[in-house]
């Protein structure tokens, strides 16, 4: 979705919402938090959430528990 590009549909009708609100964030740790953005294909409703920050995914590989192998 970040190309413009649906990957559901196909569209190019899509729209991004990066906000300071708090719901716009994730928890990392007790202390810290990730900042996150939205990306919206207006024809078909599908929505995908990113990460903005590098180092907030750094730390999420730090703290969190993998997934699999």
């Amino acid at each position: 979705m970040k190309t413009g590009k649906c990957p559901k549909c196909s569209s190019r009708e899509i729209f991004k919402h990066s906000s300071n609100l708090h719901r716009m964030y994730l928890a990392v740790t007790i202390f810290k938090q990730a900042r996150l953005e939205d990306y919206v294909c207006t024809k078909c409703g599908y929505k995908e959430t990113y990460v903005v920050n590098e180092n907030d995914l750094k730390k999420i590989k730090e703290k969190w528990k993998r997934v699999g192998n």
